[in-house]
């Protein structure tokens, strides 16, 4: 973990748990030099947890609602407008398995990023995992489980998400 991680996850333990709206525009300010990238208008409410901030990328008006658990260590790139539901977790990072002959515990971790485009709309407790990519304009239901990839402008639910289906007209 880099010292830049190291002061991004103090500075986060003091500021996290403030419910207040101004608290918002607070972490907004001392947040966003840590990331790899911060657009404008970035919203982070209550209780969310982030970790490898300098392996993340942000577009502009993301808001990530509270509870939720952002892990970047693999990379992760956030579009523009994109509303993160509360209790999601996002996660790019994987515990190895690929050996039979060698405990799990001991084959380190797999790092694969996650992409998520413009435009796009976590419900409530959504879970995205490694190598996963949401294109622009989708809607993921609530307690959803994202595996993959889901075309653009989708509406998507389920374990794993399924498309059931489109905001095209």
């Amino acid at each position: 973990m880099s010292n830049a991680n190291r002061i991004f996850w103090v500075l986060q333990g003091l500021l996290k748990y403030a419910p207040f709206n101004w608290c918002v525009a607070v972490r907004r300010i001392v947040y966003a030099p840590y990331f790899a990238k911060a657009g404008i208008e970035l919203s982070v409410h209550d209780n969310v947890m982030i970790k490898y901030p300098d392996e993340i990328r942000l577009g502009d008006h993301v808001t990530i609602n509270p509870g939720c658990i952002i892990a970047g260590a693999g990379g992760l790139s956030i579009g523009s407008d994109v509303m993160i539901g509360a209790g999601t977790k996002i996660v790019t990072t994987s515990h190895g398995t690929a050996r039979t002959d060698v405990v799990m515990r001991l084959q380190g971790m797999t790092r694969t990023a996650v992409v998520i485009e413009d435009d796009v709309w976590f419900g409530f407790d959504v879970k995205v995992l490694p190598g996963a990519i949401i294109r622009k304009g989708c809607v993921i239901g609530a307690g959803s489980v994202v595996t993959g990839e889901i075309p653009e402008f989708s509406i998507a639910a389920g374990i794993p998400a399924r498309v059931i289906g489109s905001r095209k007209p």
